[in-house]
């Protein structure tokens, strides 16, 4: 059985709804973290910025946090920058790599061209 990505995401979204953010402001930060891998998990790359961010709002303020809420926030700022690093190096490389090879030089003969391709991230 394959989940739907905006079941997944509607159905912890309807939970965040229920917690009392001032009374429980842990359980809110776990919440939103366990929100954010979720849409990371999905390819939302900006919906996952968004939710950590929101996150770390409330545990800056906190002290003497559990050792488990530090760890899913931290564990999906991991997993984000890993994406959002080998995403941005891939198009990067990948437009470095197309400029060297998609140089003509003068001399080529035109059926010795080389073929260029761009692919999407």
């Amino acid at each position: 059985m394959s989940a739907d990505p905006q079941t997944h995401i509607t159905f912890l979204t309807s939970l965040l709804s229920r917690i009392d953010i001032e009374k429980h402001q842990e359980a809110h930060v776990l919440l939103l973290a366990t929100i954010a891998h979720a849409k990371l998990l999905y390819g939302d790359l900006e919906g996952t910025k968004i939710d950590m961010d929101k996150a770390w709002k409330v545990l800056d303020q906190l002290s003497g946090v559990d050792n488990a809420v530090n760890a899913a926030y931290y564990g999906v700022a991991a997993d984000y920058f890993k994406v959002y690093t080998s995403a941005h190096e891939f198009i990067f490389f990948g437009v470095l790599y197309f400029y060297v090879m998609c140089r003509q030089k003068q001399s080529m003969h035109r059926t010795t061209e080389i073929l260029c391709y761009t692919w999407p991230v």
